[in-house]
């Protein structure tokens, strides 16, 4: 679980970089399939939702998608459940999509990538999670069967993720009477 601060305090997790540092918590020793520390991926792909966000117009989903990129992996890959971050002050939106990303053991891989590609904020930290999973530089650190064995994993991911990603960004384009883009899943304000 997260390590506690003050007993008298209820930490707040309701930026960036406060995401950042709870996933250093909670993913402390952590490493990538190529020994890399695994808080750098989770940096990375918080920073590249925040670019695929910003398509959407709208700078609570883009201050969202980071903090869910930092998190993604966190209820998957730690002891840490919904209840914990609730209890970090993650908000319930962010919390939402973390567990759209979260794969569930035994669940098919395309009804998994189908599921979270419905919402805008888990297909944009999904994009972000699957380019940076994809980054060459990083595949080339592997053996040449788990290389290929993943390229081919993430080809097949981006054929559900990137016609979905089109479809939220051509309805974020849409505006409603009021002038205000219309995003499915948009946070409240």
């Amino acid at each position: 679980m997260i390590p506690d601060g003050d007993d008298d305090v209820v930490p707040q997790t309701s930026t960036v970089e406060e995401a950042l540092d709870l996933a250093a918590l909670a993913h402390a020793g952590q490493r990538d399939k190529s020994g890399a520390l695994y808080i750098d991926h989770l940096r990375r792909v918080s920073a590249g939702a925040m670019r695929f966000a910003k398509e959407l117009g709208d700078p609570v989903v883009v201050q969202l998608s980071g903090i869910v990129g930092a998190l993604h992996d966190i209820i998957e890959d730690t002891p840490n459940d919904r209840s914990a971050l609730s209890q970090r002050g993650v908000p319930q939106r962010a919390i939402d999509a973390i567990e759209l990303l979260t794969h569930a053991r035994g669940e098919h891989r395309g009804t998994y990538v189908a599921r979270l590609a419905n919402d805008p904020l888990a297909c944009a930290v999904k994009l972000a999670d699957n380019a940076d999973n994809a980054d060459p530089e990083r595949l080339a650190r592997l053996g040449s069967q788990l290389r290929e064995r993943l390229r081919e994993k993430y080809a097949l991911d981006r054929q559900i993720l990137e016609p979905a990603w089109r479809d939220h960004c051509a309805r974020a384009r849409r505006t409603d009477p009021d002038g205000e883009a219309a995003v499915q899943g948009r946070a409240t304000r």
